[in-house]
């Protein structure tokens, strides 16, 4: 999605309750180029995360836009695309 929509500025942030070492195994493994906040447990229960994965597309003030479903993620930066 960084790739596809970085040019109209969305930003992918990974948040993760496990520690440094585990998500740069996680990073390495899967190619993730993107920033991950770790240890954030309080994060993700301040969030209402009660699975992972679990995503959020917030807009440039914070405001969420949708949660949890992908396809409208994706229908709503096409959207701001244009």
């Amino acid at each position: 999605m960084q790739e596809q929509f970085g040019d109209a500025g969305l930003v992918v942030v990974g948040v993760t309750a496990a520690d440094a070492e585990a998500a740069q195994k996680f990073r390495t493994h899967s190619g993730a180029d993107y920033p991950i906040l770790v240890d954030a447990l309080a994060d993700m229960q301040a969030w209402g995360v009660k699975s992972v994965p679990t995503t959020f597309l917030l807009d440039s003030e914070g405001r969420v836009l949708v949660k949890d479903d992908l396809d409208e993620s994706i229908a709503v930066l096409e959207r701001a695309q244009g």
